[in-house]
């Protein structure tokens, strides 16, 4: 399974500065959880969230 929420940040217009900020994190977080170093089920949530998608979206196969 393969984080895709760089992908849908970038699809979106959205910088990760722009979208950690709209989540409240910092966009090193963000950085680590695109490249999949971090993430819980809350902060993939929380992404999911600012992104306007599902947590179901947010993984390729």
């Amino acid at each position: 399974m393969k984080n895709n929420i760089a992908a849908i940040r970038i699809r979106k217009n959205l910088t990760q500065k722009e979208l950690a900020d709209k989540i409240g994190i910092t966009n090193e977080w963000l950085c680590r959880v695109e490249v999949g170093n971090r993430g819980t089920t809350k902060m993939l949530k929380r992404i999911a969230d600012g992104l306007d998608v599902s947590m179901k979206d947010i993984f390729l196969d």
